[in-house]
């Protein structure tokens, strides 16, 4: 009996010497668990800027404001499309300026307002003699005001409204203007003569109220410079025309005379004509 109870107590002193370990190894089993958790919660965190090297670069597709104007050949520059003032109309010519002439019916020409002019004649195109041949340095005649010989009437009156020219009055077959400059001079009184094939002729008038040939005589000299002696030389009532002529009937003419004007004074004119 008693060597029953010595076993039982031995038993006991063992699972009491045993309990210590186990409660500390179960301590240390715990810790290394939550070890383990937190690494690998730890490790799976994103960190800033740790992974900066593999990290996407942003596009280089000029996303950018203005980015698109750097070497974009279909960029679409303001102003690209050469519509230019006064370029090329295409179909669409530019109306008839409205100078306060209704319906652009051909005007009586004696009720233009032209005081110190005479009264208005039909367009005169003097023919040159019979034998006359074009000479080497004669007259050669393109255009009046940069405005081409054989220009329609409406395109005309664009472009002196255009280039701020002085129109005061116009029909199907004239346009009137004031104090331009030809020859070096300005005139007060200029027409420009149109017919079925565009501008044909033109007329600058300067007038005195006595009798003063200084412009004539100046703007003689400088054609004479120019083109030689005059073709012809005729003498009018108190007065004198000089005419010279190139090629395929071109023509120009200097005339000095006195005459009545539309008021009833009488003052001394001289008038250049030149025209195709």
């Amino acid at each position: 009996m008693k060597r029953f109870w010595k076993t039982v107590s031995i038993a006991l002193i063992c699972v009491a010497l045993a309990s210590p370990q186990i409660d500390a190894r179960g301590r240390n089993n715990n810790g290394n668990n939550r070890s383990v958790n937190v690494s690998a919660s730890q490790s799976g965190k994103s960190r800033p800027n740790a992974n900066k090297s593999n990290a996407p670069k942003p596009s280089n597709n000029n996303s950018r404001p203005g980015g698109n104007h750097v070497g974009n050949n279909n960029t679409s520059k303001p102003g690209n499309n050469n519509a230019h003032p006064g370029g090329n109309y295409g179909n669409n010519k530019p109306a008839k300026p409205n100078y306060g002439h209704a319906n652009h019916k051909a005007p009586n020409h004696n009720n233009v307002v032209r005081p110190h002019c005479p009264p208005a004649r039909p367009y005169y195109r003097p023919t040159p003699p019979p034998t006359f041949r074009p000479y080497n340095g004669c007259p050669v005649l393109r255009s009046v005001f940069s405005i081409t010989f054989g220009t329609a009437i409406d395109i005309s009156l664009d472009y002196l409204n255009r280039h701020s020219y002085n129109v005061y009055h116009y029909g199907n077959d004239v346009i009137y203007l004031r104090n331009v400059t030809e020859n070096g001079y300005v005139w007060p009184d200029a027409t420009l003569y149109f017919d079925a094939h565009g501008l044909t002729g033109s007329q600058f008038i300067y007038s005195t109220n006595y009798n003063n040939r200084s412009r004539y005589n100046n703007v003689y000299n400088t054609l004479y410079n120019q083109y030689g002696a005059p073709i012809s030389m005729q003498n009018t009532n108190n007065g004198v025309i000089a005419t010279w002529w190139g090629y395929d009937g071109q023509y120009i003419s200097l005339e000095y005379s006195p005459n009545y004007t539309n008021n009833g004074q009488l003052r001394y004119f001289t008038t250049l004509s030149f025209g195709v």
